[in-house]
């Protein structure tokens, strides 16, 4: 199982914020907090936010043994060869926007 928190909060109007799931004992599950916003992984713009959630998502269907099709006009501008990607997050690191989140369970 893979869990993706995005680090950017919804506005306090919408009432919301992450699922801290449990899962059963012996079950493998990474978890790691990503640039972005809720439904940003979702949002087909080619940026950090979402070209990192796409390749997180890619690679993890991947590795679960499915096909994914990343020659689709949509997905193709998603899909940033992995030196690209790295190029984009070094950029993105040098921006410092610290953020806090609720959660609940």
């Amino acid at each position: 199982h893979m869990v993706l928190y995005p680090y950017e909060p919804l506005p306090a109007i919408a009432f919301h914020a992450p699922l801290i799931a449990k899962f059963p004992q012996g079950c493998h599950v990474e978890q790691d907090v990503i640039l972005g916003c809720h439904q940003g992984a979702l949002w087909l713009r080619p940026r950090p936010d979402t070209c990192l959630a796409f390749a997180r998502i890619r690679d993890f269907i991947i590795a679960c043994g499915s096909n994914v099709d990343t020659n689709k006009s949509l997905a193709r501008e998603l899909d940033m060869p992995p030196n690209r990607l790295a190029d984009m997050l070094q950029t993105e690191l040098k921006c410092n926007a610290p953020m806090t989140r609720c959660t609940h369970a």
